[in-house]
Formats: C-alpha cells, structure tokens, sequence
C-alpha cells in the first residue's frame, strides 16, 4: 500500500506564504534604511561647519 498524499512538511511552490512574506517585509526595511541613510547623507553635507562660530559667538564687552 502506498501513500498517496505529499508529506506534511513538503511546500507547494517552493516556498511558504510566510517566508515570501518575510522576504518582502525584509526589502521593505532595507529600502527604507537606504533612503534614510541617503536624506541624513544630504542634511549632513548642507550643514556649514563654520556656522557655529557665527551662531555662538560670545558678545564683545568693549566699554
């Protein structure tokens, strides 16, 4: 007598709707760090380093 049904454990189509899930929500995280990564990149490079020494200047006591 054989069996005529696949094994619990064996996936139809390879993979599992969770896993395609994962993989999905995975992409989505890694685009979203990217474009993170990208706007701090842009906001970093217009900050002027020398602002800092205009903006907290200490104020001239001349009497």
């Amino acid at each position: 007598m054989q069996l005529k049904s696949k094994p619990a454990t064996a996936i139809t189509g390879g993979e599992s709707a969770y896993t395609r899930e994962r993989k999905t929500h995975a992409l989505v995280l890694e685009t979203a760090d990217a474009l993170r990564e990208e706007q701090r990149r842009a906001d970093f490079a217009s900050i002027d380093s020398k602002a800092s020494k205009w903006r907290y200047s200490v104020p001239s006591t001349k009497a």
